[in-house]
């Protein structure tokens, strides 16, 4: 296994960030007796705008009034590299008692023992059962079989649409939730329109998709990402290729999908939000920020049906134990409370996305007071909502898939040279041939 220090290394982050940490901790981390020594103080971090801050806030406030003998105390860390913070936090001794953490990096902080195994917590807390978690959210915090997270949260990806750019385009406002990807790529190209009459495109069908968020296209196809072991990507095959290419065509065939300087220095949001792109394919974390926009009338239709199946990207979020808590008894407690009914409920109220607790996510994460179809996201995540494969070196074979596919949205390279050049370097790292 690597060492804490090799795995920094692999992230980017210097070794001396580690050793600042250690010297402000030299005198030992923030205090974990409170001022009265009938309690004990948690720390608990995580990352976020300021849904996530008010949603946090609210459940420490909860969790402290229930009771006196743990008080928690949030550490919201703010900017990038979150997970690289937590892991220079180890090294110099201060890391926080209880982490969020977020999928992708997950496998690789698992492996560097940042988090405790929850195996002997779950089999002695009968209020926590790993089947309340929907399944893909649950095995994406297993590592090689243990359970180092739970999920409080999860999204899965839908099309966002523009109901009334479809009715200006002579479609119905809505799609039929059983359409393909003809029908789908015939909407967006209609869709797609020069609303001023000056030549150049204005409204776009489609947003463009970074290659990760091509793996519906690729599952739809019949391709896989990786093998089930995870020791090679898959991409090079003609099922996987034929997902990739479906975008590819969308992109520079039809041209429904706006290039970077279509588009210059607008964030996703703002395209859908102002009227520049009539469809998004995006998760279920978007909720929040269009239930409060004004003059769009919007909805969510489930994903395409590909040649061969109907298929969903899930991403989620779990709250892990640091291996180094002193108090790992009181810790425990505050993760019972974040993943209770009544703090998943909280995280449904805020639109933070759906419940991990399938029975809260039914209950509560569909509003009955809004027009829109918030149900289809449940329906996705028992129907065809899978989960990637995210392996200890993930996010050095993604700088491969990134740079190329930079090419490909361009118009550099076509899929056939992105998974011919990609799919080598990806599978040369994952035997550790780069070392």
């Amino acid at each position: 296994m690597r060492s804490q220090a090799e795995a920094l290394r692999r992230q980017g982050v210097w070794l001396g960030v580690a050793a600042l940490l250690a010297a402000l901790c030299s005198g030992g981390c923030l205090r974990t007796e409170a001022a009265s020594r009938d309690a004990v103080v948690i720390r608990s971090s995580y990352w976020g705008a300021i849904e996530d801050i008010r949603v946090w806030e609210e459940l420490a406030r909860r969790f402290n009034r229930s009771q006196e003998r743990i008080r928690v105390k949030l550490e919201h860390i703010a900017g990038q590299n979150y997970h690289a913070k937590l892991m220079a936090m180890a090294v110099g001794r201060c890391a926080p008692d209880v982490m969020a953490s977020d999928d992708e990096p997950f496998p690789h902080l698992a492996a560097n023992g940042l988090f405790e195994d929850l195996t002997p917590y779950l089999e002695r807390d009968a209020s926590i059962a790993r089947d309340d978690f929907y399944r893909p959210f649950r095995l994406t915090f297993e590592h090689r079989g243990t359970p180092f997270g739970l999920p409080y949260i999860g999204h899965c990806m839908l099309i966002f649409y523009n109901r009334d750019h479809r009715r200006a385009a002579g479609l119905p406002a809505d799609p039929d939730p059983d359409w393909t990807w003809d029908r789908f790529t015939r909407d967006a190209i209609a869709l797609t329109r020069d609303r001023d009459g000056d030549g150049r495109t204005d409204q776009f069908g489609f947003n463009r998709l970074s290659w990760f968020y091509c793996l519906q296209w690729v599952w739809s196809a019949g391709g896989r990402d990786m093998d089930p072991a995870m020791t090679r990507y898959l991409f090079d095959t003609p099922e996987a290729r034929a997902g990739f290419q479906f975008h590819y065509d969308q992109m520079h065939r039809h041209r429904v999908c706006p290039s970077v300087s279509d588009l210059p220095n607008m964030t996703w949001d703002a395209m859908f939000l102002t009227g520049k792109v009539s469809m998004f394919a995006t998760g279920s974390w978007w909720l929040s920020h269009c239930r409060e926009a004004k003059n769009l009338e919007w909805d969510v239709a489930p994903m395409p049906r590909g040649p061969v199946t109907r298929a969903t990207r899930t991403t989620a979020e779990a709250i892990t134990l640091s291996a180094g808590s002193r108090h790992k008894a009181e810790a425990w407690e505050w993760v019972r409370f974040v993943l209770s009914d009544e703090s998943q409920r909280l995280f449904a109220e805020h639109g933070r996305g759906i419940p991990g607790v399938r029975r809260v996510a039914l209950a509560s994460f569909a509003r009955p007071d809004t027009p829109q179809h918030e149900e289809r996201f449940l329906e996705a995540m028992d129907r065809y909502a899978r989960r990637s494969s995210i392996h200890e070196r993930w996010s050095e074979t993604a700088r491969v898939f990134d740079r190329e596919w930079d090419r490909v949205m361009l118009g550099r390279q076509s899929v056939a040279e992105f998974t011919a050049t990609v799919v080598p370097q990806a599978n040369a790292i994952l035997r550790g041939e780069d070392e």
